[in-house]
């Protein structure tokens, strides 16, 4: 059953609130049809068409719920398209901010580009989801978190618990661009 409620959704979703007077539709071309060929006598649609009125309405109905199907995939394409640029662009972002994070030798240093990267992971999970929410929340966890791509120039020698808190925080994030990388160029390239 779950088979017909994913189309009924589907045929929901592109149609709207269309999809309540479908049947009013072919109601009205079934009459109108029915009515314009008593005009003329014996002739009816079956006859001139080889097309009984009720086969011709469900026929416009069908052409209407493709149309409607086909408007919300290009709107879903735009949609997704449209994300996949904004995540473009927050990717370039987030490589200046693991570039800046290189280099941190003080704690308010730190704490800004912590704050800078958390809030650049938050975009990114938002525009992640405009396209699916099962890949923003397999975004949004890290696992096992690997030494970072690029090492780090410089961090506090003074400060042991600083420099422990900028490695952590900048494997993170670089884990969290490479990630998004991949899911640019490998995932949403179909």
């Amino acid at each position: 059953m779950s088979w017909m409620s994913e189309r009924w959704g589907a045929f929901s979703a592109a149609a709207g609130p269309r999809r309540y007077v479908i049947g009013a539709i072919v109601s009205v071309v079934i009459a109108f049809s029915d009515h314009i060929w008593s005009w003329f006598g014996n002739a009816s649609m079956t006859g001139l068409l080889g097309v009984p009125s009720w086969a011709m309405a469900i026929i416009i109905a069908l052409c209407m719920i493709a149309y409607w199907l086909l408007e919300h995939l290009v709107h879903l394409r735009r949609r997704i398209h449209g994300a996949r640029y904004e995540l473009a662009q927050l990717r370039s972002r987030g490589v200046a901010i693991r570039n800046e994070g290189r280099s941190i030798t003080n704690r308010q240093k730190l704490e800004d580009w912590g704050k800078s990267s958390l809030d650049w992971n938050e975009e990114v999970i938002a525009s992640i989801k405009k396209i699916n929410e099962a890949d923003a929340e397999w975004f949004s966890v890290l696992d096992v978190v690997p030494d970072p791509r690029l090492p780090i120039e410089h961090t506090s020698t003074v400060d042991l618990k600083m420099s422990a808190d900028h490695h952590k925080l900048y494997r993170e994030h670089d884990l969290r661009l490479k990630r998004l990388g991949e899911m640019l160029y490998e995932i949403w390239d179909r």
